[in-house]
């Protein structure tokens, strides 16, 4: 055959692992703009499921959900969006799945090609039949390391649309640096004080505070005892706005 005496064989073979370079460019650009638009969207759940996550590893938390049934509320709400979370991963997996097929069908494609090509320039006698595995190795080996490159680089393009956000929110300027007051402008004696406060838990019929009120006063030093369930805790989540 003409293509197995002609010397442009190899540059068909060339020629093809071009196409399937770009290809791969093109495909891994599609699959990287769908992982980010999944996890752009998912930023909500990802930091809903993290609070409940972090919370039920917080031994402190663990009183609070006995007292107040907390346990059944955060389950269904991580099973909740846990499920959401799935569901977009898999639609995900889904779309790059497709893609993944057909760049893994452009290498077989390539790999075949070469074996076909330099197959037919051993069978007319051009190179030795010793020579195929090296020159269809070569040809992998060449594709191969085309494809990691677009890989890292790709995903160097992914993250650093991430490290865009997280320099932003770096370089964020404190607009209220005019307004704030320094400790000798702080009118003193001042007064904390609760008054009449009643507080109960999600899904708890019994009121933690009741009708609460007292006072502290400027350097009062003041200790709040009582038994468990008492509402000690409560009193100071409250005054830190937990």
């Amino acid at each position: 055959m003409e293509i197995a005496n002609n010397w442009y064989g190899g540059l068909i073979i060339i020629a093809i692992i071009i196409i399937v370079f770009i290809s791969n460019v093109l495909i891994t650009k599609v699959t990287l703009r769908l992982t980010k638009e999944m996890f752009v969207a998912a930023v909500d759940l990802n930091r809903k499921f993290l609070y409940f996550y972090r919370l039920i590893e917080d031994d402190s938390f663990a009183k609070d959900a006995r007292i107040y049934s907390f346990k059944d509320v955060v389950s269904n709400k991580m099973t909740e969006i846990g499920n959401e979370l799935d569901l977009r991963f898999s639609n995900l997996s889904k779309k790059t799945g497709k893609y993944g097929a057909l760049s893994t069908a452009l290498y077989v494609f390539v790999t075949l090609s070469a074996y076909l090509i330099v197959s037919l320039k051993a069978y007319y006698g051009v190179i030795e039949i010793g020579s195929i595995i090296s020159v269809v190795g070569s040809v992998s080996n060449i594709l191969n390391a085309l494809i990691f490159l677009v890989g890292v680089i790709s995903n160097l393009s992914l993250q650093s649309n991430y490290l865009v956000h997280f320099y932003d929110y770096v370089n964020l300027k404190n607009n209220d640096e005019s307004e704030l007051i320094s400790n000798e402008e702080i009118k003193r004696p001042y007064v904390f004080e609760f008054k009449n406060v009643s507080f109960k838990y999600l899904n708890s019929n019994e009121y933690a505070l009741d009708n609460v009120s007292f006072t502290l006063g400027d350097f009062d030093k003041t200790a709040i005892v009582g038994k468990n369930g008492a509402g000690k805790s409560t009193i100071i989540k409250l005054i830190a706005r937990f």
